[in-house]
């Protein structure tokens, strides 16, 4: 769990560091980041984050990335996180006062080791598009356009699969069940990290992926330049 909450905070944190030093209401960290993985899943047939995703109130959100959000202090958050994963979000992301989030420590190209080149070109990809929206912008967006996005009841969620994103984003069927034999196997309903890092992934799902975007190793080799003109 570890590796996963570092892979996670490394993927807020560079989203709070390309919209500058300030805070960033956390919805709008939380759309970015779904986004991000719907983008990647797109584009490459898997997300980054392996996060369980849920449609809430607000649009689709992260299932463990909101519970480090939320913080260890919540007892609720307590039962799916331990401490060790909480510390490692801390390291990177602040702790939520009221509404907003900020990034705990500077952002330099060799520090977010656990996020392929491919998985920051499509961040960047995502920040160049949705970056200037705000938060209500953004959940209207997820409502309307989104189709694996399912108005829950009052005070409650429905899961959102990868399949149900996938078929959302116009997928072949075929493609489909191939894509989630590689990813999860027989495990429908679960979005659990793999045993295998992005770019095994990214080898293995080759053959769905003929035309792969060129500017992967141009954005993460100029983190530095990027953050700097955000």
């Amino acid at each position: 769990m570890l590796c996963r909450a570092r892979k996670l905070a490394q993927m807020a944190a560079y989203f709070l560091r390309r919209g500058g030093d300030g805070p960033m209401d956390w919805v709008k960290l939380m759309k970015l980041m779904y986004l991000a993985d719907r983008e990647c899943m797109d584009q490459y047939w898997f997300p980054i984050s392996y996060d369980e995703y849920y449609s809430m109130e607000k649009g689709p959100v992260l299932s463990m990335s909101l519970n480090l959000m939320n913080g260890s202090e919540d007892p609720e958050v307590k039962k799916w996180i331990d401490a060790e994963s909480q510390q490692e979000w801390n390291n990177w992301v602040s702790p939520r006062v009221k509404f907003h989030v900020s990034p705990q420590k500077e952002i330099i190209g060799a520090t977010l080791d656990e996020l392929a080149d491919e998985e920051i070109a499509v961040m960047e990809r995502v920040f160049d598009k949705y970056g200037d929206w705000d938060m209500w912008d953004l959940v209207e967006h997820t409502h309307r356009y989104l189709k694996e996005w399912k108005e829950p009841p009052p005070g409650s969620r429905l899961q959102i699969t990868l399949r149900s994103i996938f078929e959302a984003l116009g997928k072949p069927a075929d493609e489909i069940e191939a894509a989630l034999r590689c990813l999860v196997g027989d495990k429908e309903n679960t979005a659990s990290p793999p045993s295998v890092p992005a770019t095994e992934l990214l080898a293995r799902l080759a053959n769905f992926n003929p035309d792969p975007p060129t500017d992967s190793a141009v954005y993460a080799g100029n983190l530095d330049a990027i953050f700097s003109a955000g």
